[in-house]
């Protein structure tokens, strides 16, 4: 600012530096100090950094590549990620063609294997259920495969095994799902262009055995209305498809698992809970928000279920 530099040289550096190459559960991802350091799309353009940003019913990204000394910035009145990411990406690229002649090609999906076939005790060894970022997938074993239910719009699809060791739909193998035991987790990793195409694997869910639900909790299944937003709170009056805040929460229990239906940007999801006393419940799975705890708290003598901040209450 008015030459003088605000960052030192070394400090740029580290925040260019990956911090996460120890952490195997991260997979493809690169994370330095605030910048994501990778994009698929952009892996024959040297160094990559990004950062994207949003509010209610706003998002920014912005998309560098320091080697080119070339950027973009994408403002929008959307909370529609992949808009201003595909957005930052087009003009990214069509600014590196004008400078450097360089065209870039798309990155590829997973390549192709052949089907195969398991046996039935190996098919089952993968058999149970897998807590899930948007709530929990059952697997069961079955002739020629695995039988995947998801509770993420209670779809039924078949997967099929294949000879690199994966598995995919009977008709198409552009998602590929691997299970695997990483940093002693039993995960589905999914093989596809995953985070509108960021990176090509991702985590999808962690296998899980469903404790017995204590009499505590089922006492408090129902459905809960939020209760500490002030009255002029801007969220009230928000579209539902650009909510972060649910506005209501139903505590139930479905194929003996303890779960937290919410709805964020207008999106169904499950939280997974696993008791870990009668007012402490861990969400499981892997992933943002993941990890933490729905807590029961007692407010003017009444039972309130507290999530992520906010509280929620039996109407």
């Amino acid at each position: 600012v008015d030459g003088v530099r605000i960052l030192k040289p070394e400090t740029l550096a580290e925040m260019l530096t990956a911090q996460n190459e120890d952490v195997p559960l991260d997979l493809d991802l690169r994370q330095g100090l605030s910048w994501v350091l990778m994009d698929r799309q952009f892996d024959d353009a040297g160094r990559v950094c990004h950062h994207t940003g949003s509010t209610h019913g706003f998002l920014s990204h912005i998309e560098i590549l320091p080697d080119y000394q070339i950027g973009v910035v994408v403002l929008s009145n959307t909370q529609k990620a992949f808009i201003a990411i595909e957005a930052a990406r087009m003009t990214l690229k069509l600014a590196l063609r004008d400078k450097t002649g360089i065209d870039l090609p798309e990155p590829p999906g997973p390549a192709h294997s052949p089907y195969s076939t398991w046996a039935k005790e190996k098919l089952e060894a993968l058999a149970g259920i897998y807590a899930t970022e948007a709530g929990y997938d059952i697997m069961k074993a079955v002739p020629g495969g695995l039988e995947w239910w998801s509770s993420y719009g209670e779809e039924t699809r078949k997967l099929m095994p294949l000879e690199n060791g994966w598995f995919a739909l009977p008709d198409s193998q552009e998602l590929q799902v691997e299970f695997s035991t990483i940093s002693g987790r039993e995960v589905m990793v999914f093989h596809e262009d995953a985070l509108f195409g960021l990176v090509g694997r991702s985590l999808w869910g962690e296998k899980y055995e469903p404790v017995p639900v204590p009499a505590a909790w089922l006492n408090r299944l129902g459905k809960y209305e939020v209760s500490n937003l002030y009255p002029d709170d801007c969220l009230r009056y928000l579209p539902e498809k650009v909510q972060d805040l649910s506005g209501s929460v139903e505590l139930a229990v479905k194929d003996g698992i303890l779960v937290l239906g919410c709805t964020i940007q207008g999106n169904s999801l499950l939280l997974v809970l696993e008791p870990i006393n009668n007012t402490v419940a861990k969400i499981c799975a892997l992933g943002r928000d993941k990890g933490g705890a729905v807590q029961m708290m007692t407010v003017n003598g009444e039972e309130q279920i507290q999530l992520w901040g906010s509280l929620y209450k039996k109407p």
